[in-house]
Parts: C-alpha cells; structure tokens; sequence
C-alpha cells in the first residue's frame, strides 16, 4: 500500500507558502491605503502620488509612476503591455511566475510604506 502523506503534506506546505504571498495580490487584502481606510486604519484611501486617485491593486500594478521602470522591465521581458486586458493572460499564462513575482515584489513596497 502506497503511503504518500508526507508528499501531500509537503506539496500543500509549497501551496500554502505560495497562496500566502500571492493572496494580496489577487485579494486586494493587503495594506493598499484604500483598503485600510475602509478599516479606519488609514486616514484617506488615496495614493501617495496623487491625492485624488485611490490606492487600490490594480494602480498599483498598472499606472503608478515609482514602479514605471519594474513595469516597463516586465513588459519587455514577457513582450506583453501591462493593462486591465492583458491581466488574465500574465496571470493564467505561461509567464504567471515572472508577472506573479513582479505583484509581490510591488505589494511588498506598498505594505513596508504603509506600516504592514
């Protein structure tokens, strides 16, 4: 009889490890300011870089002006321009990791700036 919980166990570790980096980004569950001023943790959900726009994933990754050159890195990498259409395809695509580790590395900025 094959016994292959300690793979199981391993295997879900990966996944666990991986879901709980990338979970921000696909949540938004983070510490975007729009996010924590819904919770009264935040003053005002705007962004640093421009006080009328919200600070919420999707600026983030595709429009604020300090990750411009991760971004347009990323998009000469993957030969893919970076917008709302071209999401689903870096997410589920063959590129998933690198544009996976490029929202990591992003959320991380965000959260370190405010105070997460």
């Amino acid at each position: 009889m094959y016994s292959g919980g300690g793979v199981v166990v391993q295997w879900y570790q990966q996944i666990a490890e991986s879901l709980k980096s990338q979970s921000p980004v696909l949540t938004g569950h983070s510490g975007f300011s729009e996010y924590l001023h819904r919770f009264k943790c935040k003053k005002s959900p705007s962004c640093i870089c421009d006080p009328g726009c919200s600070e919420f994933v999707l600026h983030v990754l595709l429009d604020y002006p300090a990750h411009d050159y991760k971004r347009q890195k990323l998009e000469c990498q993957l030969d893919v321009i970076l917008e709302l259409d071209s999401l689903s395809e870096l997410v589920y695509g063959n590129n998933k990791d690198l544009f996976l580790q490029f929202c990591i590395k992003v959320c991380k900025i965000v959260n370190n700036r405010n105070g997460i």
